[in-house]
């Protein structure tokens, strides 16, 4: 998978969510959450775009392997890629109607739309395509301190 979030700090473990059996995501996806307790890829097909992100995923979940069980990180330091400038400091997140799996972008000065999350907060700066650290530490829309 291009553009896949990798962990460099683990902070505590990972927590389990539900996943359809017939769902496959790979190890380091950014997660979104959609109904109760369910987490998805929300790229795929491109029609989920805009959903609360919930974490990454810590494993890959194989298309129907019987297992509905995704073992999700909730916090910790990741290596993610950026869509745009980033400053050290920002708040990031994937914004509402994003097409690109993966892809984060500043929420800093973004008009927050309704559906779109903060994922966490950058720890480098970082230009279009470049990878950077960043705090994983989602947070709803609205967030305070955006």
């Amino acid at each position: 998978m291009a553009n896949e979030a990798v962990l460099l700090k683990q902070y505590s473990i990972p927590t389990s969510h539900i996943v359809a059996d017939g769902t496959g995501i790979e190890k380091g996806t950014i997660l979104a959450i959609s109904g109760s307790n369910i987490v998805i890829a929300p790229w795929d097909g491109q029609t989920a775009c805009g959903v609360p992100v919930i974490g990454i995923a810590a494993v890959e979940k194989i298309a129907s392997d019987g297992c509905t069980l995704l073992a999700t990180h909730k916090d910790g330091e990741f290596k993610g890629t950026a869509s745009g400038s980033i400053g050290v400091g920002d708040p990031i997140g994937i914004l509402s109607g994003s097409t690109w799996p993966n892809l984060i972008s500043s929420m800093k000065n973004a008009t927050i739309a309704s559906g779109s999350s903060i994922l966490g907060i950058s720890l480098e700066d970082a230009s279009t395509t470049e990878t950077f650290r960043f705090k994983l530490q989602p947070q709803a829309a609205g967030y305070a301190g955006t």
